[in-house]
């Protein structure tokens, strides 16, 4: 019989940047913003704010919290 591994609990600090991925991906715009830059990678800041019903300043702010959260 084949054993089982049981997973580490996760420390403090992982845990923290799990729950501020899952946070920052909750949001349904910041989620349409990945979305569309996964299909379409190279769309100018214009373009993505069009393609995702964002004005550009709302846009950005999205994307610079994304770029901080890696």
């Amino acid at each position: 019989m084949p054993t089982r591994t049981v997973a580490v609990p996760m420390a403090g600090q992982d845990l923290d940047q799990w729950v501020r991925r899952f946070d920052l991906l909750a949001d349904p715009d910041r989620l349409r913003i990945l979305h569309h830059l996964h299909h379409e990678p190279d769309l100018c800041v214009s373009d993505l704010a069009d393609a995702v019903g964002m004005r550009p300043t709302a846009l950005s702010q999205a994307l610079r919290l994304l770029r901080e959260q890696g």
